[in-house]
């Protein structure tokens, strides 16, 4: 009987196994590719349209029209900020001229999103004869680097056409909540696609800091789903085009303060993914075996992308595979003699302890301040949460309309 437990035990750990190794090799690349990597010189080529959608943002566009205006290192004459007001009640639009934006108004009552008012935005630019090199797409509660666009600058160089930057937090040390979105977004928003570098995987795009050619953009529509960024990267994959990263071109967001008020976008992130994993991992998964011509180079970005769909949100794998060792130490007291007892045990602390090495060397690789090691106390609370979420998605559904998330808006 013993026998037969640990046969079924050793099954169950084979798939978050694979995981875990995936995360492992992906984590080792990383680490190569930071230090072995030579930053470019500083150069002004491209010219660049900044389109920040924004939906009641009077609090915190001030904050982002500013950095955009004042802190970027780059000449002012070759690049362009324009804002989407859309369905906006408060005075978004009114401060964006005030701050010298460009602004677009927009009101619809039945096509409500942050992907129906890029589509409409966008054909607004291109109706006026903006002609740039490349468009930026920012959320209106963001700040980027100094160096921003001559780190994209230096991308384009190497003519990548579509590129994502890196997405981190700005508030990290002002909420244990904060802390650890940003010990999250560590590895989702660096390790990962930094890691995919090495061996030409696709970075996939997150929602913001995204920088596409102006001929790649003209050529897409921009989806009204949930997660239009992760739809946009499927199209772009499934034709043949990967997203390089930009290590060094870094946009910082406000992160709600509280578990509370990350709840309906969390909610509807992760309603989103799963949608997206249903749609295209089939379709990754045909195409990767049986490519067209302008795929064929794509394969390895494919199967990579279908690795980024069936790996679990981080919380999530981290709690199940804290479930699976404690059942493999419960099997292995129970019969210590046992060597596949012995073995299976060993396995499940690995597969933890990875998940441990994967999570650190997110926050060395980012350099994150103290406080976000502290915050790691809190990590259970973090991962019961995001359990108790997903149930919640599979028992609701989400709604598709733009639904604003409080953040500290000071």
């Amino acid at each position: 009987m013993f026998f037969s437990l640990h046969i079924i035990f050793r099954v169950l750990l084979l798939v978050p196994l694979f995981m875990a190794a995936y995360l492992l090799c992906l984590t080792i690349s990383a680490y190569i590719v930071t230090f072995y990597t030579r930053k470019g010189a500083n150069q002004t080529n491209n010219e660049y349209l900044f389109i920040i959608p924004a939906y009641n943002e009077e609090k915190l566009i001030h904050k982002t029209l500013n950095n955009l205006t004042n802190e970027v290192d780059y000449d002012p004459n070759k690049f362009e900020v324009v804002v989407i007001a859309d369905n906006c009640t408060d005075k978004t639009a009114e401060i964006s001229r005030s701050l010298g934006a460009t602004v677009l108004e927009r009101q619809n009552d039945q096509l409500k999103g942050k992907g129906y008012a890029l589509e409409w935005g966008l054909d607004q630019c291109w109706e006026q004869g903006k002609s740039p090199d490349a468009v930026i797409i920012l959320d209106a509660d963001t700040v980027v680097s100094p160096n921003f666009l001559h780190a994209i600058d230096q991308q384009f160089d190497k003519g990548h056409r579509v590129i994502q930057s890196f997405y981190s937090v700005l508030n990290p040390t002002e909420s244990w909540s904060a802390g650890l979105r940003y010990a999250a977004l560590s590895v989702l928003h660096f390790v990962r696609p930094q890691g995919r570098s090495l061996y030409g995987g696709s970075a996939g795009l997150k929602g913001n800091g995204m920088v596409f050619a102006t001929e790649i953009i003209k050529n897409h529509e921009w989806s009204s789903s949930l997660t239009e960024d992760i739809e946009f990267h499927m199209s772009l994959l499934l034709e043949g085009t990967r997203v390089h990263f930009a290590p060094n071109a870094v946009v910082w967001a406000e992160m709600p303060n509280s578990i509370e008020d990350a709840n309906s976008q969390n909610e509807r992130w992760e309603s989103g993914r799963l949608e997206m994993a249903k749609k295209y991992v089939p379709e990754l998964i045909r195409a990767a075996l049986n490519p067209t011509s302008k795929q064929k180079r794509n394969v390895i970005p494919q199967l990579d992308a279908v690795m980024e769909h069936i790996i679990p949100p981080f919380a999530i794998f981290n709690g199940i595979s804290l479930i699976l060792l404690i059942a493999g130490s419960i099997l292995y007291f129970a019969n210590s003699a046992s060597q596949i007892a012995q073995q299976n045990f060993i396995l499940a602390l690995s597969i933890l302890l990875i998940q441990v090495i994967y999570l650190l060397s997110g926050l060395v690789l980012t350099k994150a301040p103290a406080a976000v090691y502290k915050n790691l106390l809190r990590a259970p609370f973090y991962v019961l949460w995001k359990i108790m979420l997903v149930f919640r998605i599979f028992s609701n559904k989400s709604e598709d309309d733009w639904v604003r998330t409080a953040r500290n808006e000071s």
